[in-house]
């Protein structure tokens, strides 16, 4: 029951990181790509992580992952009010490449949460996801 209160707790945490696919890369929009860079970074380090089959390490890089996940969220919510634009389903063009590289973490992170469950058991891991309560 933990690991599926820990992994909708980790969805939610994405989905609210979800509206960064309408960001972009350049010009106007350097932040939003720094924040996004940043978040596809963390995703790649998680997979990298879970591809290790050891329990300790996957707990310390899901530690980490809450860890920026907790520094980002804030920016995250700034960036949605610094540019309201955002909100649109259209995504201009200077944007593609941003939308892009948040598509692909997006499906990434589903088959995360495939890999994370072959650690239903392990200790370590559970109370590594059981701190992702706290993230909102």
């Amino acid at each position: 029951m933990k690991l599926k209160i820990s992994v909708v707790a980790i969805a939610a945490i994405l989905l609210s990181a979800a509206f960064v696919v309408s960001c972009g890369p350049q010009g106007k929009y350097g932040e939003v790509q720094a924040v996004v860079g940043e978040f596809v970074a963390m995703v790649d380090t998680l997979d990298k992580a879970l591809d290790s089959n050891d329990g300790k390490t996957v707990a310390a890089a899901l530690t980490a992952f809450g860890n920026k996940m907790k520094e980002i969220q804030p920016r995250l919510e700034g960036l949605a009010d610094k540019y309201p634009e955002l909100d649109s389903d259209k995504v201009p063009a200077e944007l593609e490449g941003v939308k892009k590289q948040m598509d692909e973490s997006e499906k990434k992170m589903e088959s995360l949460f495939e890999k994370l469950m072959k650690y239903a058991d392990n200790e370590d891991v559970m109370k590594a996801m059981a701190a992702f309560e706290d993230i909102k």
